[in-house]
């Protein structure tokens, strides 16, 4: 599992070493200051001049409160956000942002909205820890597989009566890893018939309508299949956001997925 860098305040390093020790005091009193109090207001300039200004308390005799820094948080996921790049128009590619919140059909959900349909995973129940639901207008008739690129996650889906689809799972199973740091979700009309291991990733023996197609990548099974791409653009953030609202999912990734 990989650690989440906070992002912080950054303060100029530009020659500190040169800086006498008692004017790095100072300085370093002055920033306690502006994180207990904010910086511009008359707390922040009283707090620098009982502690910090040479005709003050000084820093030696009474310091303001030290500003607890919170520890590193642990991710739930294998690595960080892909970097996302453009996707070049075409018959299937999708736009849209993954974002976390409340819809109207998943409850809290990490999901996208595009203009073939939604994707997304929601807290689940019982034994469930989430459920991935995708729009039934993805597909017009017959099961829907769903791949990620690059091809670590591959899996088929029976058509449901009404407006969604989908399975529910426990985390380590529901390809939310996959999700999360991966750069595109391929939604294809198809079924699989056998996956096995390759070098990197995983092959795929997928049909439909009588044909078959073995692929090793998930654009060889687009252009075998048709189907729609789907970014996962900022489906790291909002998966862990999702993660962090389900208490017992959270529990799952954590518990390292039986690594």
């Amino acid at each position: 599992m990989m650690r989440v860098f906070l992002l912080s305040a950054m303060v100029p390093t530009l020659a500190l070493s040169q800086v006498p020790e008692d004017a790095m005091e100072t300085q370093r009193c002055i920033w306690r200051c502006q994180a207990e109090h904010g910086a511009g207001n008359a707390a922040y300039n009283d707090c620098i001049a009982q502690f910090c200004d040479e005709g003050g308390t000084g820093p030696q005799a009474s310091a303001p409160p030290e500003v607890p820094v919170a520890p590193p948080v642990k991710s739930p996921f294998s690595g960080p956000a892909r970097p996302q790049t453009a996707l070049t128009a075409g018959p299937g590619v999708l736009t849209g942002v993954w974002t976390f919140g409340a819809h109207p059909a998943l409850g809290p959900a990490a999901y996208i909205t595009t203009a073939a349909g939604t994707v997304g995973l929601g807290c689940g129940s019982g034994a469930a820890t989430v459920g991935l639901r995708f729009s039934n207008s993805f597909a017009a008739a017959g099961p829907v597989t769903l791949i990620t690129d690059p091809l670590l996650f591959a899996a088929s889906y029976p058509r449901l009566q009404g407006d969604w689809s989908g399975a529910d799972s426990d985390v380590c199973t529901g390809a939310v890893d996959e999700l999360a740091t991966g750069a595109l979700l391929y939604v294809l009309p198809a079924q699989i018939d056998a996956l096995s291991a390759d070098v990197g990733g995983l092959r795929v023996t997928l049909s439909a309508a009588g044909r078959t197609a073995d692929v090793g990548t998930a654009g060889d099974a687009l252009a075998a299949f048709g189907g729609y791409v789907v970014p996962l653009t900022g489906a790291h953030q909002a998966l862990g956001a999702l993660l962090q609202s389900c208490p017992k999912a959270l529990q799952d990734m954590q518990a390292g997925c039986g690594d």
